[in-house]
């Protein structure tokens, strides 16, 4: 079945390159040749490549058919397919590819054209060519990748050029940059601290408290204003509304004066922790071993306020 195939494509193919059909006729002709391989298939297609214009691929397919009627001993077809292959030599374009001699003994290096890998011994050396666009490509680790396009034309010319792969740049993480070996790195503190963000709390809780110790401490005027007002003509004593009102008063004073405490301790704690923060133009500090650590705690209490250095060692 598959001689029968190859039969028929050969027939076809050989059909369409005698009407010049050559888009038709070259894919025909390969197909039957890769089915069932033959020294006459394969000069069949050498030539359909040479008219249409390929040279280059056109010889690769002289040569090849020339080492297999050599092994098969048919004399004819090696001349046949030689002399074909000398014909071509004056209509050819070559690429002359070479390498920077910094790459020449550099390891993994690969090479290709049109995609199809070159041997590295064999560039420096004259590579047949059909006319048209050509990429040549070039990869190594650790190098930038390297591409060119050639652009061959009918005229048989010799189109030189050299590879050169640059070092790819060292890489770091996005947003990171890592110090040089031996270089301090200095870290720039943020401008605005968790203890900056206490003493203004501290300050808030201390003006509230200073607030509403002055609010308590009109109350008290009031209410004693009130009774004293009720005592007044009153030739056995003041009654009982007034002497509630007194109580009142009192309760109110008591009151007060713990909210003004209070208020004084925030106030003095806030400033305390706004002014031990550290400046936020200042130099990195060390943080402090923890065996010897200082912190200032601001105390809050009934009747008394202030702050209080806490060391621990």
């Amino acid at each position: 079945m598959t001689d029968a195939g190859a039969q028929l494509l050969d027939a076809e193919g050989t059909a369409l390159l005698n009407e010049r059909k050559l888009a038709a006729a070259c894919p025909k002709l390969e197909q039957s040749y890769r089915l069932k391989p033959g020294t006459g298939v394969l000069l069949r297609l050498a030539l359909c490549h040479e008219v249409a214009g390929k040279p280059a691929t056109a010889l690769a397919f002289y040569l090849e058919a020339a080492e297999r009627a050599t092994v098969a001993g048919n004399q004819q077809l090696v001349e046949v397919a030689q002399k074909r292959a000398a014909a071509l030599q004056p209509h050819l374009s070559h690429l002359a590819v070479d390498l920077s001699s910094s790459l020449k003994e550099l390891p993994n290096l690969r090479v290709s054209l049109d995609g199809t890998p070159l041997e590295l011994m064999t560039l420096g050396s004259d590579v047949p060519v059909d006319p048209g666009s050509h990429v040549i490509e070039a990869v190594a680790p650790g190098r930038k990748r390297f591409e060119k396009t050639i652009v061959v034309s009918d005229e048989p010319q010799r189109y030189p050029f050299t590879i050169v792969l640059p070092e790819e740049p060292a890489r770091s993480k996005v947003g990171v940059s890592s110090p040089a070996q031996g270089e301090v790195q200095v870290v720039k503190p943020s401008s605005w601290s968790t203890q900056r963000s206490l003493a203004l709390v501290a300050g808030g809780v201390g003006l509230a408290g200073l607030t509403a110790g002055t609010f308590l401490g009109l109350t008290v005027g009031s209410r004693m204003r009130d009774a004293r007002a009720l005592c007044e003509g009153e030739e056995s004593g003041c009654p009982d509304e007034a002497l509630a009102l007194q109580d009142q008063a009192g309760s109110y004073a008591l009151a007060s004066t713990i909210a003004f405490c209070a208020g004084a301790a925030g106030i003095a704690g806030g400033i305390a922790l706004w002014l031990t923060a550290p400046s936020p133009n200042a130099p990195h500090q060390p943080e402090r071993p923890r065996d010897a650590q200082l912190r200032v705690v601001p105390m809050l209490g009934i009747g008394q306020g202030g702050i209080q250095a806490v060391g621990t060692w």
